[in-house]
């Protein structure tokens, strides 16, 4: 019970819906001067969601649930620290990099395993 109350919270730590839902605003205070440009590059950041979980569907047997969790973080921790280095340096397309990056780290990991670890725990 206790490492499933745990994966839950990590999950919910890593605040990626609030990288969907605040990425135009991001990409603005970046650099991207056009508020509908915003918006369109923030869609990519979604794609790139689509695609980590579809990855991670194909990856949680082969690579280990574990390796994935642990990798993602990893990755992840580093794509944020690429976002506050461009958003401080008012790169636009290096912020954007660094959220698709982020969303697609989190998704092929914590965004798929989470809800394979709970089912297996609870079964």
């Amino acid at each position: 019970f206790k490492m499933a109350l745990w994966l839950a919270f990590f999950n919910q730590a890593t605040c990626s819906t609030s990288i969907i839902n605040f990425a135009p605003k991001i990409l603005e205070r970046a650099g991207i001067d056009d508020r509908d440009n915003a918006v369109l590059f923030a869609s990519a950041i979604s794609v790139t969601k689509a695609a980590g979980v579809t990855l991670s569907m194909f990856l949680v047997d082969r690579a280990g649930r574990r390796f994935l969790l642990v990798g993602g973080s990893y990755v992840a921790a580093l794509a944020m620290s690429l976002l506050a280095v461009a958003y401080a340096a008012n790169q636009a397309f290096l912020a954007l990099l660094a959220m698709c990056a982020f969303m697609l780290a989190f998704s092929a990991s914590w965004a798929g395993v989470f809800w394979v670890l709970m089912s297996e725990l609870f079964s």
